[in-house]
């Protein structure tokens, strides 16, 4: 991504709609296909495009804030192009963790500087024994002391990556775990994107979640999600919701109390028990 488009992104994302100038040809292209964005007809000469609820859900605002920062002072990493390692255009992969990784064949150790991520080209080679855990937001991307399961060797990947799925496919011998938030939304991005495409991949509950909901949950952002309560009862899912007995009762809690967590709760505390 270049730092232009992401200062277009960002000003779609603030302001909702934007003239179709704002982008390249390319750009609108491929937003439209992903079907992120509406194209409407002002008059003969102007069109204007405006964000859909998919354009939220794919870009976070921390994210594109963090990238035109990182950009703008130079903080990414910079490496070469290696004909034995796999570039891919217009991509950043975001990771931290407690590991040995390869990049471009370069050893680095995971991470690189408290409260820092890395936001690399291509691919980072891991073993087989490095727990994978997908963040689904990027401000605990920043922070990984604070939470997530015990392991000797784990490398975080942020949800929104591109080619994500093309990376988890590399590692199928690998333990996958998805931490998220622990509201319908989360739960329902975790379904959707990752339990369909890998079911060895395991939603993180942490033991006290149902007490954390109770004590600290959000009732605004839950009456905001309540429309995704139906998404739940899809026979798509049904066999998983009976073989995730803590899965379900976590679903059927957050409909009870109203209430909902988001994982930047976390950040708050030393550790996360699962």
């Amino acid at each position: 991504m270049t730092l232009n488009k992401a200062k277009s992104l960002l000003k779609l994302k603030k302001e909702g709609e934007v003239p179709y100038s704002s982008f390249s040809k390319k750009m609108i292209k491929d937003l439209y296909n992903d079907d992120l964005i509406i194209i409407k007809q002002l008059n003969r000469s102007q069109k204007k495009i405006i964000k859909k609820e998919s354009f939220d859900k794919r870009y976070s605002e921390d994210y594109l804030i963090d990238f035109i920062d990182a950009k703008s002072n130079l903080d990414l990493m910079k490496l070469n192009e290696d004909t034995k390692a796999k570039k891919i255009e217009n991509f950043n992969f975001i990771i931290n963790g407690k590991c040995l990784i390869k990049l471009n064949e370069n050893i680095v150790q995971l991470p690189i500087s408290s409260g820092v991520y890395l936001t690399v080209d291509y691919f980072p080679i891991i073993e087989d024994n490095v727990t994978i855990i997908i963040v689904e937001n990027l401000k605990n991307m920043k922070y990984i002391n604070y939470h997530f399961i015990k392991s000797e060797n784990i490398i975080y990947i942020y949800r929104s990556n591109t080619k994500i799925k093309e990376f988890l496919e590399k590692y199928d011998k690998n333990k996958i775990y998805y931490f998220g938030d622990f509201d319908l939304a989360g739960l329902k991005i975790y379904l959707s994107e990752f339990y369909l495409i890998n079911k060895n991949i395991e939603f993180i509950i942490p033991e006290n979640i149902f007490s954390l909901i109770s004590k600290f949950g959000n009732e605004k952002l839950f009456y905001k999600q309540r429309i995704y309560i139906d998404f739940f009862k899809k026979e798509i899912y049904l066999d998983f919701l009976k073989n995730n007995i803590k899965f379900k009762e976590l679903i059927n809690f957050i409909i009870k109390e109203k209430k909902v967590l988001e994982q930047e709760y976390f950040l708050k505390i030393k550790e996360l028990k699962c």
